[in-house]
C-alpha cells in the first residue's frame, strides 16, 4: 500500500490509501478439460479462463501416475501448447481420480506407501510438465476414508509448498477439490483444516437427479426438497465462512428422460417426480449437441428458474443462456469466488455458454478498472470538498465517471483531481441490498441537493422495503450441529 499524505478540507482531515495491486483478479472461471471428448480445444476459450484442468491423469494400481503414457500427441499435450502463450495468466492443471476410481482412491490413500508414491508422483508430474496444480476429483470419500482424505490433502500441500521455493515460483501451487451438492455427504469432513489447506473448492452444483434416482432438472436454482444451487451454496458458505474460496458448478449440458410426465406441465411442488417402469434415462447431450430447434422449443421454470421442452413423453433439462447469466449474477451478488465449468469441450463453436459467463461473472471485474489510480505515484492526491463537487454537476461530466467493483462506487480521476460519489448505479446497488438483506429503512443525506428531476430520490423511492427477502447471506446459526441459514432452518 502507498500512503497518500492527509489533504485538509472544512471539515476533516484524511488519509487516502491507495492500492498497487500487483496480485491478479481475485474472481476465477476454472474450465474442466477433458481426453475423451472430441472438439477441437481453441485459443479464445481458454483466454476467457483463469484456470483449466485436465482431465484425467490415469492412476495405476501402485497409487502413481502412469508415466508410460505418450502424452505429446494428446489432448493434455494440445492444451499445453495452447496454453503457453496465455502464462501465467492462466493456470494449467490435472485432476487426479474421477468417477471411476473411487475404490482405487480410497485404498490408495489409506495407506502410507502408497499415499507417499501418490504425492511424490503429482509432484514429480507438475515438475516435469510446468503445471500450475492438481485438482482432486474423489466423488466420494466413504465416511471412513475422510480421515486419510484429509491426512493426503495436507501430506500434498507440503511438498508443493517446499517445490515452489525450490523452482522460485513467485505464487503458490494450487490444491482444488471437488465438493458434493448435497449437505448430508459433507458429515465427517474437517471443513476447518481443508478449507486452510485448499486453494478452491469446485462445488458441482448440477445433476441434482443422481441423489434422488428420480425425473428433474439438471441444475434447479430454487425450489423442491432434495437441494438446489441456492441451498448448497449458502450452506457450504455458512459451514466455510470463505465464499472467495468457492466456485459455483456449471454444466455445459443437458440430460434426457424418456417416456415420463413433465414435472413442470404437472405442477408438481417437489420438482421431482418418480420414475416409472418405463423411464430410462438420464441420457446427457453437450450443448454442441443440443439443436437450435429445440432450443429455440424450450420453455421456462419460474419455480427452480431453469429451461426445458417436453413433447409428451421426452423431458430435457438443461442450462442456455438465461439461466447461466441468472447464475452468473447470484454468484456476483452472493461474493462467490468463481465459477467452474463442466466442461468447456461442451460448448459450441461461438463459445456462446463461456461467453455468458465471462461477459457476466468478470464482464465488470477488470485488473484494468483501477489501474489508472494504482499507478498514482505523486505525494499528493487533491480530495474535493463539498463545494467543490459542483464543479462535475453536468451530464458530460458524470459520464466521465469510472467504476470501482471493489467498493462498488463511481469515482472521477481528472487533473489530478480525485472525486468519489453516488450514482444512479451505486445507488441502485444499496437499494437492492437493503432489499435483499430486508434493512427497514433508507436515511438521505440531504435530498435537497439532489438535481431538478430528482434522479437519485427517484431511485431511492423505488426500493421495495416490505417484501421479504430469502436471499439472507450471513447470520448463520447453529442446528443440529451443522451450519444453516436461518431461511434454511425449517426444512429440518
Amino acid at each position: 500500500m502507498a500512503t497518500v499524505p492527509s489533504i485538509k478540507d472544512n471539515f476533516s482531515t484524511s488519509e487516502l490509501l491507495v492500492a498497487t495491486n500487483t496480485e491478479p483478479c481475485p474472481k476465477r472461471i476454472v474450465g474442466y478439460f477433458t481426453e475423451w471428448e472430441k472438439s477441437e480445444l481453441r485459443k479464445e476459450q481458454l483466454q476467457k479462463l483463469t484456470d483449466v484442468i485436465y482431465l484425467f491423469v490415469p492412476l495405476q494400481e501402485n497409487g502413481t501416475i502412469d508415466s508410460e503414457k505418450e502424452w505429446s500427441d494428446s489432448r493434455f499435450g494440445d492444451l499445453k501448447n495452447k496454453a503457453l502463450s496465455l502464462k501465467p495468466a492462466l493456470k494449467v492443471m490435472i485432476g487426479v481420480g474421477g468417477n471411476g476410481v473411487r475404490f482405487e482412491f480410497r485404498q490408495i490413500v489409506s495407506d502410507d506407501t502408497e499415499r507417499k508414491a501418490l504425492v511424490d508422483s503429482i509432484t514429480s508430474f507438475i515438475v516435469e510438465h510446468d503445471l500450475d496444480g492438481v485438482d482432486v476429483f474423489w466423488k466420494w470419500p466413504f465416511k471412513h476414508t475422510r480421515i486419510s482424505y484429509v491426512i493426503f490433502l495436507r501430506e500434498l500441500r507440503t511438498p508443493l509448498d517446499t517445490l515452489r521455493y525450490k523452482m522460485y515460483r513467485q505464487v503458490p501451487y494450487i490444491i482444488s477439490i471437488i465438493a458434493p451438492r448435497i449437505h448430508s455427504e459433507f458429515d465427517g469432513f474437517d471443513l476447518e483444516e481443508i478449507m486452510q489447506i485448499v486453494d478452491f473448492v469446485n462445488v458441482l452444483t448440477y445433476d441434482y437427479f443422481y441423489t434422488t434416482h428420480k425425473v428433474g432438472p439438471l441444475s434447479l436454482f430454487y425450489g423442491g426438497r432434495e437441494g438446489n444451487v441456492d441451498r448448497t451454496m449458502k450452506y457450504l458458505t455458512c459451514m466455510t465462512e470463505n465464499p472467495s474460496k468457492l466456485n459455483l458448478g456449471v454444466a455445459f449440458y443437458g440430460t434426457t428422460y424418456n417416456v415420463t410426465d413433465s414435472l413442470f406441465e404437472k405442477s408438481f411442488d417437489n420438482l421431482w417426480i418418480s420414475k416409472d417402469s418405463k423411464t430410462t434415462g438420464p441420457f446427457g447431450t453437450s450443448w454442441s449437441e443440443i439443436s437450435s430447434n429445440e432450443k429455440a422449443l424450450a420453455k421456462w421454470d419460474n419455480a427452480s428458474r431453469t429451461p426445458y421442452t417436453w413433447d409428451g413423453r421426452k423431458f430435457f433439462t438443461f442450462e442456455n443462456e438465461r439461466s447461466m447469466r441468472e447464475k452468473m449474477e447470484y454468484a456476483k451478488e452472493h461474493n462467490i469466488g468463481g465459477i467452474v465449468v463442466w466442461v468447456i469441450d461442451q460448448d459450441d463453436d461461438k463459445s456462446t455458454l463461456l461467453n455468458v459467463v465471462y461477459s457476466v461473472f468478470m464482464g465488470t471485474l477488470s485488473c484494468d478498472d483501477n489501474k489508472e489510480i494504482d499507478n498514482v505515484t505523486s505525494t499528493e492526491l487533491p480530495i474535493a470538498s463539498l463545494s467543490e463537487l459542483r464543479e462535475y454537476r453536468t451530464s458530460d461530466e458524470k459520464s466521465m465517471a469510472k467504476w470501482d467493483n471493489v467498493s462498488k462506487t463511481p469515482y472521477i480521476w481528472h487533473d489530478r483531481k480525485f472525486l468519489a460519489f453516488e450514482n444512479e448505479k451505486s445507488m441502485r446497488e444499496k437499494m437492492k441490498y437493503a432489499e435483499d438483506h430486508n434493512i427497514g429503512g433508507i436515511l438521505i443525506w440531504g435530498f435537497d441537493e439532489d438535481d431538478d428531476k430528482p434522479i437519485l430520490l427517484n431511485v431511492v423511492s423505488s426500493v421495495d422495503l416490505c417484501t421479504e427477502s430469502s436471499l439472507l447471506t450471513y447470520n448463520c446459526v447453529i442446528v443440529f450441529h451443522s451450519w444453516f441459514p436461518p431461511c434454511l432452518q425449517s426444512q429440518y
